[in-house]
């Protein structure tokens, strides 16, 4: 699930980015130490919390990626319509895992947006999967857990996902797209 943090760092350049955020910035920084990176960059892509390249770089991410794939072994996070309409998200038991964080993203499918300056000024760029809002939803100690969310913490934006990750910004270690809400 490729989504899109937007950084608020650019913003002095004369253009404020709207769905930019502080709490983005701030990810992007810890993902820095947990990589063990000196600095932080835009485009910068990080996969599965395990690696980063620099995103213009097609060939570069095909092969994070695909190394990423071929080393990691994705939790499988269930999900299911639980009483009173809300949504439970299952963690499954692991023993060789321990202190994760499940977190709730809320992120829309495509916007586009004529930018008002910088280098890319009056152009109109298309985003995809920008997240609007994440949230710390659970904690997991890789004992059989299930999470329930209520649908009003789901509503403003057009999807959400559950990323279950290690340290609050270590590795991926299982995600999951929740259903669609009526209306949203």
């Amino acid at each position: 699930l490729a989504l899109s943090f937007h950084v608020d760092y650019w913003d002095y350049l004369g253009w404020k980015d709207n769905f930019a955020s502080h709490a983005a910035t701030e990810r992007q920084q810890a993902y820095s130490t947990s990589l063990g990176s000196r600095y932080v960059y835009t485009p910068q892509l990080v996969v599965g919390g395990r690696t980063h390249v620099v995103g213009s770089d097609r060939g570069a991410v095909d092969d994070a990626i695909a190394s990423v794939e071929a080393e990691a072994k994705p939790l499988p996070l269930s999900v299911r319509e639980a009483a009173g309409g809300k949504i439970a998200v299952g963690l499954p038991a692991d023993n060789h895992r321990r202190d994760a964080v499940l977190w709730l993203v809320r992120f829309d499918g495509r916007r586009d947006v004529k930018i008002g300056g910088g280098e890319n000024g009056g152009k109109t760029l298309a985003y995809f999967n920008v997240v609007r809002d994440f949230q710390k939803i659970g904690s997991w100690n890789g004992s059989a857990a299930e999470v329930t969310i209520d649908p009003a913490a789901m509503r403003g934006t057009e999807h959400c996902a559950v990323l279950l990750q290690e340290h609050g910004s270590g590795a991926i270690l299982g995600a999951a797209r929740l259903p669609d809400l009526p209306g949203s």
